[in-house]
């Protein structure tokens, strides 16, 4: 890698071999080694060993630590955590993974992904990893910290969604114009199950119960949410929306499912028996983009009326309306950029304007409470396609004081 000029790849091996060396160390020689390499500025040697401590925190090792060590452990923990609350991956019509920093607007990292527009991008529950799916037939694995490539997932036409388990962390899910849900090993990029739509379907969204770790959802251009049982690959159809379904989002809790659909309307479904159990009205146009809120009692949705809108589950009512000239004059949202931050206090959304054949493009961060904007972070690349908020560190990474 040194030799090719591969210096991501040389990074990642470095970090490899260093995590591995560390995570056999016994206790005193793990802290002299944080301490050892602490002084003598070896950056990369010494977070691993310190995340390394941190991670064991046997009160015989921590006893004889350092002080300042321990508190810049702590402090860099709790940064990273943070940090990553407020990190958001951008990607965009040119094939560009890119990362921002959406308390300060700073770029953090471009990268060349794919070769063609990238229609999705997730992040993994436990903040280590990013999904893409493009138009040039593959899906990619990514490195959350590194950036490295870590698989290529081959389809044989454009992929539209990728979606990671929560419960299972081994597997990530992605569709396409094929007509087929493909799982797949994240460790390997092994092709695990494909599910088979209708012979004519192209599968448009795919997403993973939260709560049934061998349930899958999916929605197609005929029209029909599918469950899937993927030990069984059995399925349930829910049939009600007359258009293509275009999005899908899990309640927190996997209890119901709504769905987005180019008939103009959301529905609201019970996972468990199939039912029907509201449909959301007062779009104009084809709805193209739904997440969820974290609390579950809402949920915001983005389409071709370019009109971003937040809805109450219970009540059924539209909440809120926001419109692109909220983040800049002239611009208007974009029909699938749309994310809640992970606390839930604002939503990210994609915006553009044209102007004589030049695209202008920007991410507005709005409070959703106020609807105000409160950041607007210029993209210098083509077209916004969509928006992920990293997660926050999973609690059991943070040392316990």
């Amino acid at each position: 890698a040194d030799y090719c000029g591969a210096q991501g790849c040389k990074a990642w091996v470095e970090n490899v071999i260093i995590k591995d060396h560390v995570s056999v160390l016994e206790p005193n020689e793990l802290r002299r080694l944080t301490e050892d390499a602490r002084a003598r500025h070896a950056d990369r040697l010494y977070e691993a060993a310190g995340e390394e401590l941190a991670k064991r925190a046997p009160v015989d090792v921590l006893a004889k630590a350092d002080s300042q060590i321990l508190a810049e452990i702590v402090d860099r923990h709790v940064e990273k955590r943070q940090r990553r609350i407020q990190e958001l991956a951008v990607v965009t019509s040119n094939g560009k993974l890119l990362i921002y920093d959406t308390a300060t607007g700073s770029s953090l990292r471009t990268v060349e992904a794919h070769n063609s527009s990238i229609a999705c991008v997730a992040y993994s529950f436990d903040s280590s990893m990013i999904a893409t799916a493009s138009d040039d037939h593959t899906a990619r694995l990514w490195n959350a910290d590194t950036y490295a490539c870590l698989h290529i997932l081959q389809h044989d036409r454009l992929v539209w969604a990728v979606a990671f388990s929560k419960l299972n962390r081994s597997v990530v899910a992605s569709c396409g114009a094929e007509n087929t849900c493909k799982i797949w090993n994240i460790s390997n990029g092994e092709c695990l199950k494909t599910l088979e739509h209708d012979e004519e379907s192209a599968v448009i969204t795919v997403a993973w119960s939260p709560s049934n770790e061998t349930q899958l959802a999916s929605g197609a251009d005929d029209n029909k949410v599918r469950i899937w049982n993927t030990d069984t690959s059995e399925c349930r159809e829910l049939v009600g929306h007359e258009s293509a379904v275009y999005s899908i989002a899990y309640s927190h809790d996997g209890i119901t499912l709504v769905s987005a659909s180019f008939d103009h309307t959301c529905r609201l479904w019970n996972v468990a028996n199939g039912t029907e159990l509201r449909i959301f009205r007062g779009a104009t146009a084809p709805i193209r983009c739904v997440v969820f809120s974290p609390d579950g009692y809402t949920f915001a949705t983005s389409g071709n009326d370019r009109i971003n809108r937040v809805w109450h589950v219970c009540t059924g009512s539209c909440l809120k309306e926001f419109r692109g000239n909220s983040v800049a004059e002239d611009h208007t949202f974009g029909a699938r950029s749309l994310a809640y931050s992970p606390d839930g206090t604002v939503i990210a959304c994609g915006c553009y304007r044209d102007n004589d054949d030049v695209t202008t493009n920007k991410v507005g961060i709005l409070d959703v409470s106020t609807g105000e904007c409160v950041r607007s972070i210029d993209i210098t690349e083509e077209r916004i396609i969509y928006l992920a908020f990293r997660p926050p560190l999973p609690r059991d990474s943070i040392p316990s004081s």
